[in-house]
C-alpha cells in the first residue's frame, strides 16, 4: 500500500503515466506476489546458508557448494567454467569441477584431441579457482549423485543435454541427477 500511495503521490512516475502503472503492474495482487516471492527466496538462502553451516562448520559464510560436471563431449566447457565461477562467487563458496572417466574413456580409446580438450578445461578450472576432481567411475550420473551427497553439492551445472530420441531409452543424466538429488539446484547451460 505504501508503493501504491508514493505512486499516487507522483514520488515515482510522472503524473501521465501513473494511472497505467497502478492498473497495468502495481496492483495489490502483483506486488503481493512479489512480496511473497521475495520472503519466500531469502527463506531459501537462509536455509540453504543455516545447511551448509551445519555440514561445513568453518565457512560459516558460504552458501552453498557448487559442481560442474565437466564432459569430453560439450560444446562450450568455457562458458559452463564461467558460469560456475560466478555463481560460487556469489555465493562465497567452493566450486569443484568434476570429470569423470569411464571405460569407454579410457587413454586407450578416445582420441588425443578430447584427451587434450578435458585437460585443458581441467587446467582452466583450476585457474579459474576451481578444485578439480577426477573420478574413475563406469556411470557417470552415478558418480557425480555420490560426490555431489558426499560434499554436499547444492548446485550442480550441467551442459545441455543432447536431444533424446528414443524416449523409452531410459532415464537421462540430467533427469537421474533431478530424482537422486532433489534439494540440489540442477542448472543447466
Amino acid at each position: 500500500e505504501d508503493l501504491q500511495e508514493r505512486l499516487q503521490a507522483g514520488k515515482i512516475y510522472p503524473q501521465e503515466r501513473i494511472e497505467a502503472a497502478l492498473t497495468n503492474f502495481f496492483t495489490t495482487k502483483n506486488l503481493t506476489r512479489l512480496r511473497e516471492m521475495t520472503l519466500s527466496e531469502t527463506a531459501n538462502l537462509l536455509d540453504r546458508q543455516e545447511r551448509v553451516t551445519a555440514e561445513q562448520g568453518p565457512n560459516v559464510n558460504a552458501l552453498g557448494q557448487v559442481m560442474v560436471a565437466v564432459s569430453s563431449q560439450g560444446p562450450d566447457p568455457g562458458r559452463l567454467l564461467r558460469k560456475t565461477a560466478r555463481l560460487a562467487a556469489q555465493l562465497n563458496a567452493e566450486w569443484y569441477a568434476v570429470y569423470v572417466r569411464t571405460p569407454q574413456e579410457s587413454a586407450v580409446r578416445i582420441d588425443a584431441t578430447v584427451q587434450r580438450r578435458v585437460a585443458d578445461t581441467l587446467e582452466t578450472a583450476q585457474k579459474m579457482g576451481g578444485l578439480v576432481i577426477s573420478l574413475k567411475h563406469d556411470n557417470v550420473p552415478q558418480a557425480l549423485v555420490s560426490f555431489a551427497k558426499e560434499y554436499g553439492i547444492t548446485h550442480v551445472i550441467l551442459g545441455r543435454p543432447k536431444p533424446k530420441r528414443l524416449h523409452w531409452v531410459g532415464l537421462s543424466m540430467h533427469e537421474i541427477l533431478m530424482r537422486e538429488l532433489p534439494d540440489v539446484d540442477l542448472i543447466i547451460v
